[in-house]
């Protein structure tokens, strides 16, 4: 774990994302940033909603940071994430 990561944890409960829903959110944050990593942050935000996180906005700041998290993970994901459900 990275330096970045405990700072974006707690930007993403500070609107509303816990445990497993945070985990969730960040795997269709990565998606949305692999796919268009020039993205603006207005166009970031009606992708989430379109993934269905209607309820989450994100601001300039926490966008930087998971991009930032992503960056010193190894990138964003593109890869095909099997459902466990």
């Amino acid at each position: 774990m990275n330096i970045i990561t405990p700072l974006l944890n707690t930007r993403l409960k500070s609107i509303g994302l816990e445990g497993t829903t945070r985990v969730g959110f960040l795997r269709s944050l990565s998606r949305a940033l692999a796919l268009r990593p020039e993205a603006p942050l207005a166009a970031v935000n009606r992708q989430l909603q379109y993934l269905g996180w209607q309820d989450v906005e994100l601001d300039y700041h926490t966008l930087q940071l998971a991009v930032a998290h992503f960056e010193a993970e190894g990138g964003c994901r593109t890869d095909p994430v099997p459902c466990t459900w």
